[in-house]
């Protein structure tokens, strides 16, 4: 059998922002309907128990705002599976939903920061307030001990502004 190293794992399409970029706006993408039920959950898990996969890597949309992120990380891990999320980092602005990630067995975070100033982030992502919920949330993922790191989706908005998010 063939072992997979790491599995990116798209929990769901629903986000907290609006991107002008996104490859899944809610505007088309309605994946309330789509979302993984217990069940299905537990197939996933077992079939990449089966295949030996050692990371994943849980994506969205936005990962932070699936209602059973906590279980799947924590499910994932019982399985000796290491955990990542990428995420726009809004809701790791809650402190406490931070730390509830880490005791869920959460291993490392990718962040997005689309801008380097609040007119920039905000307008690519759509989101008022977003580059101040985003930058906190950073700050708390730091304070918890997660490995962070960010990214940035490189767009027309943003390309005169590379260097200032560095």
């Amino acid at each position: 059998m063939t072992e997979f190293n790491t599995v990116w794992f798209p929990l769901q399409y629903e986000c907290n922002n609006r991107c002008n970029w996104c490859y899944a706006p809610s505007e088309i993408v309605s994946s309330k309907d789509k979302r993984f039920d217990d069940k299905r959950e537990k197939g996933f898990l077992d079939l990449i128990s089966k295949l030996g996969v050692k990371r994943v890597i849980l994506i969205g949309g936005e990962p932070s705002i699936y209602p059973h992120l906590e279980r799947i990380i924590s499910r994932t891990n019982e399985l000796g599976i290491r955990v990542s999320m990428v995420t726009n980092g809004r809701r790791l602005s809650d402190y406490f939903f931070v730390k509830r990630l880490r005791e869920a067995g959460l291993s490392s975070l990718t962040v997005s920061i689309e801008g380097s100033s609040p007119e920039i982030h905000d307008a690519i992502t759509g989101t008022r307030g977003s580059f101040y919920e985003t930058l906190a949330g950073i700050d708390n993922s730091l304070k918890s001990g997660f490995p962070t790191c960010t990214e940035t989706t490189m767009c027309a908005e943003n390309e005169l502004d590379l260097e200032n998010i560095v």
